[in-house]
C-alpha cells in the first residue's frame, strides 16, 4: 500500500517544500508527492529546481482547483490520496498509516485529522474506488467547493472518520501561522465565493445521485 499526497501550490515554493518534506518525513509507507504549479507562476523557476525523491511537480496552464485536483488524481500512483496543500506540515510519524487504516475494506471514506486550529475536513485521505465509481465531485470549482461536496456525501454514508493522534497544522493568516500573501489574496477577492456556493446548491440532486452510487456499492 502507498498514498499519494496532492499539493496544488502557487507562488509558494518554500511552503510547499515543508509540506512536501514532511510528508515524507514522518510517513512509515510508501508515500509520493505530486503537485500542481501554473505555468504562469511568478515563481515557476524556484518550482522546476526542486529536487526531492517522490516529489514530482506538475506544471500546467492555469486552472480552477476543481480541475487541478482531477489532474493530480490521475497522476497518482497509488489508490490511497490525501488531499493536501501548501500551507501544511506533517507532524505525526506514521500519519499515512494511521490514516489509511480508518478507510473501510471496500475503500468508501473520508478520513482527516488534527490541524490545531479548526478540525475541518479540509485536508483529509479518501481512495481511488470512490473517484472511480462517482467522479468525487464536479471539477468546475474555482476554490471552495470540493472538501464541502464530498464531506457532505460521506456525512450522509456515515463513512466520515475523524483521526485525533494525527496532526497536519494549517498554517493560515487567519490564525496567525502565515502570513497574508498574493495566493490568500487572490481566491478571497471578487465572487469567488458566491459562484463556488451557487455551484453546490446547483449540484445538490447530483449530490444526491453519488449518495445513491455509492449506498449501493456498500
Amino acid at each position: 500500500m502507498g498514498v499519494s499526497v496532492l499539493i496544488p501550490t502557487r507562488d509558494r515554493p518554500k511552503r510547499f517544500r515543508l509540506a512536501a518534506e514532511t510528508a515524507l518525513k514522518f510517513a512509515k509507507g510508501k508515500v509520493e508527492v505530486v503537485a500542481y504549479v501554473d505555468d504562469d507562476d511568478p515563481q515557476l523557476r524556484a518550482y522546476e529546481e526542486i529536487e526531492i525523491p517522490n516529489v514530482r511537480v506538475m506544471i500546467g496552464p492555469r486552472m480552477g482547483l476543481g480541475r487541478i485536483i482531477h489532474r493530480l488524481i490521475e497522476a497518482s500512483l497509488y489508490s490511497y490520496m490525501l488531499l493536501g496543500a501548501d500551507d501544511i506540515e506533517f507532524q505525526s510519524m506514521g500519519w499515512d498509516l494511521k490514516m489509511a487504516e480508518k478507510i473501510p475494506d471496500d475503500c468508501i471514506g473520508l478520513v482527516w485529522c488534527d490541524d490545531k486550529w479548526k478540525q475541518s475536513c479540509n485536508h483529509f485521505m479518501f481512495h481511488q474506488k470512490w473517484v472511480s465509481l462517482t467522479g468525487f465531485f464536479p471539477d468546475d470549482f474555482e476554490h471552495w467547493g470540493p472538501d464541502t461536496y464530498v464531506k457532505t456525501v460521506s456525512d450522509a454514508l456515515k463513512r466520515s472518520f475523524y483521526v485525533s493522534d494525527v496532526t497536519i497544522l494549517h498554517h493560515h493568516f487567519k490564525n496567525n501561522k502565515a502570513k497574508m500573501d498574493s495566493t490568500y489574496s487572490e481566491c478571497r477577492a471578487g465572487s469567488m465565493l458566491d459562484r463556488d456556493k451557487k455551484r453546490l446548491e446547483n449540484y445538490e440532486h447530483r449530490i444526491k445521485r453519488d449518495i445513491e452510487v455509492l449506498r449501493e456499492y456498500l
